[in-house]
Parts: C-alpha cells; structure tokens; sequence
C-alpha cells in the first residue's frame, strides 16, 4: 500500500498467457521448461512492489475479459470499463469514453499524460486515443524504428524497449 495516493497507473495485460502459466510455470504436459514461473522477474518485481489480481493473495481466480473468448473483445471491455459489443477481433473501438480518452480528459494541462507500447495495433485503436497527447509506440515496426538495436530480439522486445526508455526519461 501506498503512504500517499498515486497519479499513475501501469496496466500491462498478457495476451494469451493461462494463469498456470504463469504463477507455475509451463504445463509438464506441453513443455520442457520447468521454471518456477512462466515470468519469474516479472512475478518476483510484481509481487513485491504492486498488486496482482489472480494471484491468491487479493482474488483466488482469473477470469476472461470477455464471455466472446477473442482477444479484442476483452481488451475492448478492459479500456471502456464494461463489457461491450465486440465479437470479433475485427470489431470497431467501443463506443462512448475508454480509460485512456478519460485520462487524458482529466489532465487536460499535462501534453503527453498517456503512453501506449503495443505490438498489436488494434490495441491502440480501441483505446480511442487521442495521439497528439500521447506516446504511442504502435506495432513492431514502429517500436524498432524508435529502438533499433532490438530488431533481432523477440516479438516484444521492441515495444518494451521503448517504454522503458520512456519511464526512464520521463517518470510519471
């Protein structure tokens, strides 16, 4: 718990990863990994220095964003606050204000007080962002031209590259 209440948030969401995954590791039955944790130095720095919904200690379970079971869809219902409409991963943004259009209408003075690092452009779409006051790092491509030296590195290296230099840069 914090002493004084907090101005940022970090959401970071995990597409496709199975709760077994990762509080346990890989699945014996579907790999030879045997780490403790699928993420063990995103487990050992989330639990120690944040909170973790799903991980026994605030909720016992996860629960899908979304009753559809496509990656969209929850994510839609994670940026507008409620279940909402989308069907497909081809489904337009929600309707009406996402967390994101919110936080950048609730700090109207700050220019950039919204930073979005994807590798899934779709992702940025449905948070409705307005990009003149934000930075957004949308898809691979952009992220390694914003970070060269990771082109070779995995999926997501790119995109975690650049937001971490944006922290380091610029801590909320």
């Amino acid at each position: 718990p914090l002493a004084e209440p907090a101005d940022t948030v970090v959401l970071m969401t995990l597409d496709g990863v199975r709760p077994r995954e990762l509080l346990h590791g890989a699945d014996p039955d579907l790999s030879e990994d045997r780490r403790a944790t699928a993420m063990p130095h995103l487990m050992r720095h989330l639990l120690a220095q944040g909170g973790f919904i799903g991980s026994g200690r605030i909720r016992p379970d996860f629960r899908i964003g979304s009753p559809v079971g496509v990656s969209t869809s929850g994510y839609h219902s994670i940026f507008a606050g409620r279940p909402t409409w989308c069907l497909t991963n081809e489904d337009p943004p929600p309707r009406g204000e996402t967390l994101v259009t919110h936080v950048q209408a609730a700090f109207p003075g700050d220019p950039c007080p919204v930073g979005l690092y994807t590798t899934w452009d779709l992702i940025v779409d449905g948070t409705k962002v307005d990009r003149t006051r934000a930075d957004v790092a949308r898809g691979r491509e952009e992220a390694v031209q914003r970070a060269p030296m990771t082109a070779d590195g995995p999926t997501d290296e790119p995109v975690f590259q650049v937001a971490l230099k944006r922290l380091r840069e610029a801590p909320p």
